[in-house]
């Protein structure tokens, strides 16, 4: 279980000696590492200690009864994987007496202000978990101050030893590589195949604490972003990362994952600003669950790149614990391109990211590949990922999500949205009939309340370096005053909802079995599919019979029409509705299946004309299929129509649920105003749901 963050500041280990660091390497410049694969030497006395042997070649050891070769007739070390390289690995003993078994050597040929690469492939005898930390000129590289070195797992069978590598810039022509095994008891560490060459610089990992330093600009072109664990999209410095829920996620054409096949959620200790994209990111994370063995990989695999054009990846973790030896270690790989993290390097709850710099293959895809040091479900946690172009391209702004025509009463909030890409960044003009309004430079814009005055064309013009675009109308239109038609005057706090388990409905009569959802606490039992039209509630019946409001305001002989929003709970009956007026039906009795995900169904009524101030708007539920059953409504407005108004599109055609071509307004014979025809419908299914909440 997770516990609070450690106080140790997260960014002093940025240091390139605290990622362990493979990679596909340069050719050699005369760096050298004496004796790299241990082949100069044959020792024939078993079991192979420098003791019984003599020295080895290039290296020396701090306790020649504990170090040594293998094999040596026979391999009581080397018992398990197969040698990387020749036929000899080098091994260092500890025992209950003998602690911090060294091998040393001297590399040679560097150049002063150079990073270097060491790789080499490590192993542990059957059964032991030695623990090895290395050192340049005597001083840690390898894990964090509080917790230097990582623990090497035995590989199983023939498969092939584990890569280890560590990163330093040199400060001298040579410098003295040490590597010391530190385990108490009797341990075996095995090692190979060491290798030295200048750095690649591809790999970066840095501390990961807001979005401010995520390393995402919406100045690139990204091919990739997603948020992995949820369905829940969030964004950062105006990148959008697309929610990605379930086990080893996967979408054709963009990616797919293996050993990525348990969620986690709400992580909610994650250290990072509440309500910044990288929050709702460090918010969920997927893991292998499952023993990673040598030779497997946890990954990612990324389709649909521009052959030859260079990327930039990036893998989002946070820290599980705070750094030790023994978990979370990981190699990361692309290609032979190899980087071994500890996914905790950056503490508890401190978040780490992991770029790597690559070129597209001739196929359009790109493997990122991670291996546990420790193969027993430790694995690395994954946030989320991105992939984007390494060299920015300005494109001019393209909208992809128009803003939506709304329908009100008075005193609510509403909000208009556009989606747009462009790079770089686009700016935002909102208007009102053509003319800009002061301050509306966002992606979104909201009035507070709204008033009559408020009713017209609302669009905004999208603009870059590059161009211009402007989308299409989204028009308001304004009822007359209602009370409470969106139901977010209430706040129920006894689940489920029901008004005879808290109080009325502020504006409304209601049946105790009718009510509000979601509850005080989030809980949606009757409200559980769809998104929400206005605010964060609705109203829910589930008792048959009617929830009424006493319209005022009206104006006697003049024509008007009801919208509001319906749906159903997603249960095995399906509810109907129907909507009266005074003695007027203006929507017929008609069932309400669910809609399960997306939008609610917008309902216009037919157009009735007021026949006094007042009159007594009924909204009345049924089951005609029996059964346990719940409407739900929200967004309610009736709109006066004045003569003269032009025809005008509702809907646009759905043969599936509509009688009709199309859905419109047709002008009323004696006045020039608009009616609107009578709603169809489909024929309900039944559908499963939850047991009832009582």
């Amino acid at each position: 279980m997770k516990t609070n963050v450690s106080t140790s500041p997260p960014g002093r280990c940025r240091l390139v000696g605290l990622a362990l660091l493979a990679a596909s390497f340069l050719p050699a410049s005369g760096q050298t590492i004496p004796n790299p694969g241990f082949e100069a030497n044959a020792f024939a006395i078993n079991p192979g200690y420098i003791s019984d042997n003599g020295p080895i070649t290039g290296w020396t050891a701090n306790t020649e009864t504990r170090a040594g070769l293998n094999p040596a007739d026979g391999t009581p070390f080397a018992d398990n994987g197969a040698i990387p390289e020749g036929n000899n690995v080098a091994f260092l003993q500890s025992d209950d007496l003998v602690v911090g078994t060294t091998l040393e050597t001297t590399m040679t040929g560097l150049t002063a202000g150079t990073t270097y690469k060491v790789m080499f492939q490590a192993n542990a005898r059957t059964g032991q978990t030695p623990k090895v930390r290395i050192t340049i000129d005597g001083a840690d590289v390898l894990g964090v101050p509080e917790a230097p070195g990582v623990n090497v797992y035995p590989v199983t069978g023939t498969n092939p030893y584990g890569f280890i590598a560590f990163e330093f810039t040199a400060t001298a022509s040579s410098h003295t590589l040490a590597l010391i095994n530190d385990q108490i008891g009797d341990h075996t560490v095995l090692v190979d195949n060491f290798t030295i060459a200048p750095s690649s610089g591809r790999w970066v990992v840095d501390a990961w604490t807001s979005d401010e330093d995520s390393g995402v600009d919406s100045q690139f072109f990204y091919t990739h972003a997603y948020n992995f664990g949820t369905a829940n999209n969030t964004v950062i410095n105006g990148v959008t990362f697309l929610g990605a829920a379930g086990a080893n996620p996967a979408v054709t054409g963009q990616f797919s994952t293996t050993f990525l096949g348990n969620v986690f959620n709400n992580d909610t200790d994650a250290i990072f600003p509440d309500g910044s994209g990288s929050k709702s990111l460090a918010n969920d994370f997927i893991y292998s669950g499952a023993s990673v063995t040598a030779g497997s990989y946890q990954s990612i695999k990324l389709d649909g790149l521009t052959p030859g054009r260079e990327y930039v990846a990036t893998i989002y973790s946070v820290g599980f614990d705070n750094p030790g030896p023994s978990i979370r270690w990981a190699t990361f790989s692309v290609g032979e391109d190899r980087l071994t993290v500890n996914q905790d390097q950056f503490y508890n709850n401190g978040g780490i990211r992991l770029s790597y710099r690559y070129t597209a293959d001739a196929s359009g895809s790109a493997t990122l590949r991670y291996a546990p040091v420790n193969p027993a479900n430790v694995s690395i946690h994954t946030y989320g990922f991105s992939n984007r172009e390494a060299v920015s391209r300005n494109v001019a702004p393209s909208i992809t999500s128009q803003p939506q025509s709304l329908t009100v009463s008075p005193t609510l909030p509403v909000t208009f949205t556009v989606a747009a890409t462009a790079i770089p960044a686009p700016t935002y003009q909102w208007r009102f009939n053509g003319n800009n309004i002061a301050g509306a430079n966002e992606a979104t814009y909201t009035i507070p309340s709204v008033a009559a005055g408020n009713a017209g064309n609302y669009d905004v013009v999208v603009s870059n370096s590059m161009g211009t675009v402007t989308s299409s109308p989204a028009r308001l239109i304004v009822g007359i005053a209602l009370a409470n038609p969106s139901f977010e005057e209430d706040d129920f706090y006894e689940w489920p909802g029901y008004v005879s388990g808290n109080w009325p409905i502020t504006g409304w009569e209601a049946l105790g079995g009718h009510g509000i959802n979601p509850v005080q606490d989030g809980r949606s039992p009757f409200a559980d599919n769809g998104t929400i039209p206005h605010g964060a509630r609705v109203a829910l019946m589930q008792e048959n019979g009617v929830m009424t409001q006493n319209v005022t305001g009206l104006t006697a002989g003049a024509e008007y029409y009801l919208h509001y929003y319906e749906n159903a709970r997603t249960v095995t009956t399906v509810p109907s509705l129907a909507v009266t007026i005074g003695e007027l039906t203006i929507v017929p009795d008609h069932a309400v299946p669910p809609v399960r995900s997306g939008s609610y169904r917008e309902v216009f009524s037919d157009v009735f004309t007021a026949t006094g101030t007042q009159m007594l708007l009924s909204f009345i539920k049924g089951a005609p299929s029996g059964g346990d059953c719940t409407a739900l409504i929200d967004n309610i407005a009736i709109v006066r129509v004045a003569a003269g108004t032009a025809p005008f599109i509702t809907r646009n055609p759905d043969s599936s649920r509509l009688p009709w071509a199309t859905r419109l307004l047709s002008l009323s014979r004696a006045s020039g105003a608009c009616r609107l025809p009578t709603s169809g419908s489909r024929t309900a299914r039944r559908l499963p749901g939850p047991p009832v909440p009582r």
